[in-house]
């Protein structure tokens, strides 16, 4: 596959979910760190997004077929049905093909209890 290494998917699969941060950096004395400024965000998580996706003028960032009436500083994200929001303000919502998540802006990073869920139930979601 030209110049890519693709890692087997079942060996992949049993690796532990660990930050690059804690397997590898806290376990090496042979790294080094070199400070720069390459204008690069690690856009991973929908905050994320939101801070760098163009905003209305009220502050709401709508991608796909959405709206937000009287509401501010909402991510709005549809990838099939119209979705609206009315009245509400500091919201993620994103509308998928087979699900929709609602979660307020302040909670986003609690998705990964949704996560953990879903994989308690063994949903398929998670594919």
């Amino acid at each position: 596959d030209f110049n890519f290494l693709r890692v087997d998917k079942a060996r992949f699969e049993k690796c532990p979910s660990e930050s690059l941060d804690y397997a590898v950096m806290e376990n090496t004395t042979d790294a080094v760190v070199i400070p720069m400024d390459a204008g690069w965000s690690d856009v991973g998580s929908w905050n994320s997004v939101f801070d760098l996706s163009p905003k209305n003028k009220d502050g709401n960032v709508i991608r796909g077929d959405a709206t937000s009436i009287d509401g501010k500083n909402n991510f709005i994200e549809s990838n099939g049905r119209f979705t609206a929001v009315v009245g509400v303000n500091d919201l993620v919502v994103i509308n998928s093909e087979d699900a929709t998540l609602v979660v307020p802006r302040e909670k986003v990073e609690d998705v990964k209890l949704l996560v953990d869920f879903l994989s308690s139930k063994n949903r398929d979601d998670l594919l």
